[in-house]
């Protein structure tokens, strides 16, 4: 393989990772109908590279309420 080839197949590695963890961040600080749907997101995201995320960001992103910091207080 020559270098050219090895930066691209790097940069889509970099891209596929940091794509998953936000997926990974967003389900683990939203709040979700249930711990199941939650749970159900998160091994999609891990158990189905690329195609998880991406069926996490069409489908479920906008399902799930950001989490209040303050809320205890």
């Amino acid at each position: 393989m020559d270098m050219h080839t090895i930066t691209v197949m790097a940069v889509i590695g970099l891209v596929f990772l940091l794509v998953t963890w936000m997926a990974v961040i967003d389900i683990a600080t939203k709040e979700f109908s249930s711990q199941g749907v939650r749970i159900g997101w998160g091994i999609t995201v891990a158990l189905v590279p690329f195609i998880g995320c991406l069926l996490y960001f069409l489908f479920g992103f906008r399902k799930g309420v950001r989490k209040e910091k303050n809320a205890g207080i």
